[in-house]
């Protein structure tokens, strides 16, 4: 069995690790969105910061007894927490865009605004990681945006302020897989602790937010806090922003940023189905029908790039004096 530098397994392995963590990934990463969607638009819950709030509570709790269980005594570095900036900083901003862009605009559009999340990926990708990219992985991005932008500007319940709100979550999401992908390739932390490092550092700024823009009263006296659906619906919101980020690192980790970015767009063809047939807010017209199906195609495409790899595109692995591994897609 042939083996690789650092701490890469064999190709079988590696492959099977691939293809199981972008599973885990588009899992919860679907799963997250639905459940978000109905806290915050069929419950109509007041806060996307409480839930935010929610999100990080559990995924410190989560940490917090895990290293009970294996009897670690974790504790907070500054050390380590400056070699990790600005990452919590980008893992809060993307917290709250996402809510807010959940919130924003209805299923379907939500979905086709996504696309974007790959164009900022791959420029990122080209300028911080230095990857190259095929022709076939291109023309399935320009695929993708060319159908959000024919679904976005024919949409007749087109929303400026949501369609901003989904644009910004899509700069952030390319820049927390990035900035994911680069610190893990330069500082030594197990990903538990890299995840409570964001969690930490984000939960009193959070808390300020809500505390000072939020109506607690709304809050504290909400409707459904009573109703046993909701509150289900809610803790496993708080559980799954751990999951999501768990895999979002293993899925970066693995595979690259735009391969996670486009798993999250793969995926979406079953949540763009289902905002069309089980939710009410999707507004039918054949331009926005055809534009969304446009984007469909081109995540067809990229995710046959993904399962079948061209014999031209062969992997080399560099490594520095620092043992740090970096790949570089050669073209022959």
């Amino acid at each position: 069995m042939t083996s690789l530098p650092g701490n890469l397994t064999s190709q079988p392995d590696q492959r099977f690790y691939q293809l199981l963590t972008a599973l885990f990934f588009g899992i919860t990463s679907s799963l997250i969105v639905f459940i978000n969607k109905f806290i915050l638009t069929n419950y109509r819950f007041p806060s996307l910061t409480f839930v935010g709030l929610g999100q990080l509570a559990g995924t410190v709790s989560i940490v917090c007894l895990w290293n009970a269980f294996r009897c670690k005594n974790g504790h907070l570095s500054f050390g380590s927490l400056k070699k990790l900036f600005p990452l919590p900083l980008i893992y809060l901003l993307n917290l709250l865009s996402g809510l807010g862009s959940t919130k924003a605009l209805n299923l379907p559009m939500f979905v086709a605004m996504r696309r974007f999340a790959l164009l900022f990926t791959m420029i990122g990708e080209f300028i911080f990681l230095g990857y190259r990219f095929s022709r076939s992985v291109k023309l399935a991005i320009f695929l993708m945006i060319l159908g959000a932008i024919v679904a976005a500007v024919n949409d007749i319940y087109i929303d400026i302020i949501g369609c901003g709100y989904v644009l910004f979550n899509d700069l952030m999401t390319a820049a927390n897989t990035i900035c994911v992908k680069e610190k893990m390739n330069s500082v030594n932390l197990p990903k538990n602790d890299m995840l409570f490092y964001n969690a930490v550092c984000s939960l009193p700024i959070l808390l300020c937010c809500c505390l000072l823009v939020d109506d607690l009263n709304e809050i504290i006296y909400f409707e459904f806090w009573k109703d046993w659906v909701f509150l289900l619906l809610f803790c496993c919101s708080c559980i799954g922003g751990y999951l999501l980020n768990m895999s979002t690192i293993l899925c970066t980790h693995f595979n690259s940023p735009l391969t996670t970015s486009c798993i999250g767009t793969i995926k979406n063809i079953f949540i763009t189905y289902i905002g069309m047939v089980c939710t009410n807010d999707y507004a039918f017209s054949w331009p926005s029908f055809v534009g969304i199906h446009i984007s469909l195609c081109g995540s067809l495409v990229y995710a046959i790039q993904a399962i079948l790899p061209p014999c031209r595109s062969k992997m080399t692995w560099l490594s520095d004096s620092t043992q740090f591994v970096y790949p570089v897609v050669r073209t022959c």
